[in-house]
């Protein structure tokens, strides 16, 4: 079987992390032809995946491809499908949604559709596509019950199939943390891309209230990016 996973970019973010395990662990598997299409072509952890021997098709250069009215940009991804033909197309953010649905309408290739988070789209001419598009959708796949509620009230208007389906993760990458604490210690764990839009600075200052009125706590950080 050969799957297709579309990418917008590959950003340092959870979505990408993902598919990165994924792909490491779809290697095991002969009957499994697992292809990562990335339509922007560009991304901070690419280099990670050239690394680990992923293969990655990069159709352009710029994230500037994947603004919605960039025909030179559907017409490529259409072009790869063409080569390609894969035999499920599975989607992950907002652009590679967007081109890969307008590339196959009139195809019969599968396509499911993952959503991560309860964004909303910002400007209207979005929502108004990822309720249109979603005729083109065989199965929605979300994160949490959420992202479920979300999606049916600005995605799923054509009602298909959807299902919610919790993040996996691969302890695999955590053996090496080893903390040892007395009795009666509390330790709040997070973990998260360490970036700006997840706030850590806030969440440092809160426990260091904490902290001051109960010197029992530990604050445990795990992850990794711009700001380690």
């Amino acid at each position: 079987m050969k799957v297709a996973i579309v990418l917008g970019s590959i950003p340092y973010g959870g979505i990408e992390n993902l598919v990165y395990d994924i792909a490491l662990y779809s290697k095991s598997y002969n009957d499994l032809e697992l292809k990562i299409i990335n339509i922007a072509g560009v991304g901070e952890k690419l280099g990670e995946f050239y690394d680990a021997k992923i293969d990655v098709l990069n159709i352009c250069n710029s994230t500037k491809d994947l603004k919605v009215y960039k025909l030179s940009t559907l017409k490529r991804v259409k072009r790869v499908f063409n080569q390609l033909k894969p035999d499920i197309v599975h989607t992950m953010n907002f652009s590679a949604d967007y081109f890969s649905k307008l590339a196959l309408i009139g195809s019969k290739t599968p396509i499911i559709t993952h959503i991560y988070n309860t964004k909303i789209e910002g400007h209207l001419h979005r929502r108004l596509i990822n309720r249109w598009l979603s005729f083109r959708t065989n199965l929605y796949i979300s994160v949490s019950k959420a992202v479920y509620d979300m999606v049916e009230k600005f995605h799923n208007i054509f009602k298909r199939k959807h299902i919610v389906l919790y993040n996996a993760i691969n302890l695999n990458n955590f053996k090496w943390i080893k903390r040892t604490y007395p009795k009666n210690h509390f330790n709040i764990v997070t973990t998260a891309r360490l970036m700006p839009q997840k706030n850590l600075d806030n969440l440092m200052k809160a426990f260091a209230k904490i902290h001051k009125e109960y010197s029992n706590t530990t604050l445990t950080i795990v992850g990794d990016g711009k700001k380690k």
